[in-house]
C-alpha cells in the first residue's frame, strides 16, 4: 500500500538513495539526478514536491518522487519545470510514476499554472497532455524531447527556457 505526501526534510537521504537507483542505468541520465534536487532545495526553488510512500506496518519509505519548479519561458513567467521523476527500481512499471505525474499536474493546475515544461521521452509523458516541439527551447537539447503542456494558457510560448541555477544552464 503506498500513499502520497509532499516531501519532509527527514525524506532527503532517502530520496537522494531513490533517485541514484532509479536512474542508475538510464540511458539520458548523467549521475547528478539527485544532487540537482539537492541543489534546488538548499537553494528554495522547489514550488511542489510529491513522495510516494510505502506504508507497511512496521515502516514507511519513499518510493517514488516528482519535484516541480518556477521556469520562465522567453519572458513568460507562471510555467513550472518537472524533474526528475523517479520511481524506486523493485516498483518500476505499476503506475506509481503515472500516479505521481498526474498529482503533480493537477495540483500545479489548482495553483494557477500557466503549464509545465521538461525534458523527456514524448512516448511516455504524451499521455500527461505533453506534445513535442511546441515554442519552448534547452541549449544543447534535441527539440523533440523539450516537452510542454499548457494547463491555464492557451498556448506556449516561444523561447528559451530559463532554469533555476541548479540546472546550471545560464
Amino acid at each position: 500500500m503506498y500513499d502520497f505526501r509532499p516531501e519532509e526534510p527527514a525524506d532527503a537521504a532517502a530520496i537522494s538513495a531513490l533517485i541514484d537507483a532509479a536512474f542508475a542505468r538510464a540511458a539520458h541520465a548523467d549521475g547528478n539526478e539527485a544532487a540537482l534536487v539537492e541543489t534546488l532545495r538548499n537553494d528554495g526553488d522547489i514550488a511542489l514536491s510529491l513522495v510516494a510512500v510505502e506504508r507497511t506496518e512496521e515502516t514507511a519509505r519513499p518510493i517514488g518522487c516528482v519535484y516541480a519548479f518556477r521556469v520562465v519561458i522567453g519572458e513568460e513567467e507562471g510555467w513550472y519545470g518537472i524533474a526528475p521523476l523517479a520511481v524506486a527500481p523493485d516498483h518500476q512499471r505499476r503506475g506509481i510514476g503515472a500516479a505521481l505525474m498526474q498529482r503533480t499536474m493537477d495540483l500545479l493546475r489548482k495553483q494557477g499554472a500557466e503549464g509545465c515544461v521538461l525534458v523527456g521521452d514524448p512516448d511516455y509523458y504524451r499521455r500527461f497532455g505533453f506534445e513535442a516541439g511546441q515554442g519552448p527551447a534547452v541549449p544543447g537539447i534535441p527539440k523533440d524531447y523539450v516537452l510542454s503542456a499548457p494547463l491555464g494558457a492557451t498556448i506556449t510560448p516561444e523561447g528559451r527556457i530559463h532554469y533555476p541555477p541548479a540546472f546550471g544552464l545560464g
